[in-house]
């Protein structure tokens, strides 16, 4: 289990620096659409019923929105992994090495 300090490291480094911006992708998004993903990379954690909800999109539209967003979605899901990686590599090579 990660400790107290290191899922702080994790959560300081996620920001909106995951979210697409209009230079990686060719069509501008609404803002309920950069809501929304910006909701999917921090606070929502990746649940997307969560952020679709504090974007402010119906439950209904869920299917609606993944499929419209889909390649932007995993641009956000691509941008934390690589962030994260080093830092979540690091940890399981220090857990797989201690004594406990």
């Amino acid at each position: 289990m990660l400790s107290t300090s290191c899922k702080l490291v994790i959560m300081i480094n996620m920001n909106n620096n995951f979210l697409p911006t209009n230079s990686d992708k060719k069509r501008k998004l609404t803002e309920q659409q950069q809501a929304f993903l910006s909701a999917l990379a921090t606070s929502a954690k990746g649940n997307i019923k969560l952020a679709l909800q504090e974007a402010g999109y119906a439950d209904s539209s869920k299917y609606n929105v993944i499929d419209t967003l889909k390649d932007e979605i995993i641009d956000v899901a691509t941008k934390i992994l690589a962030k994260s990686a080093p830092i979540a590599s690091q940890k399981l090579v220090e857990i797989l090495e201690s004594d406990d």
